[in-house]
């Protein structure tokens, strides 16, 4: 009887410990192919938001996944051309409406100055 039970414990305890090393080798890739892409990405938007005319650059995607990275990849492009498609004035649109939130297409515009040229 002290047999089988001591065979029980040492087979509840292996369990349990196969159990945890899962988990913790589970948290560990996710946070490495999920949490810290989506982190990155938020701090790419808070810097659209802060300064709409910072240059943006992709991290490098050392452990993230390929998925995660194109994701990225896209959203610094796409903040490079709200920058260059709205460029100075429209910082501070960009600035306004990312502040806030939300978009209001109703809000009254701004008149602004501007010299253009263009060179071939």
């Amino acid at each position: 009887a002290k047999d089988q039970a001591r065979e029980q414990v040492i087979t509840v305890l292996s369990v349990v410990a196969v159990l945890l090393l899962s988990a913790m080798s589970m948290s560990a890739s996710i946070k490495r192919k999920a949490v810290e892409p989506l982190q990155r990405m938020i701090l790419t938007v808070d810097q659209v938001m802060e300064n709409p005319l910072r240059p943006l650059r992709a991290r490098a995607r050392t452990a993230s996944t390929h998925e995660a990275a194109q994701v990225e990849q896209a959203l610094v492009k796409f903040g490079s051309l709200l920058q260059i498609g709205f460029g100075e004035a429209g910082a501070k649109v960009i600035h306004h409406h990312m502040k806030s939130g939300c978009l209001d297409d109703q809000l009254p515009g701004r008149i602004t100055h501007a010299i253009f040229g263009f060179c071939d």
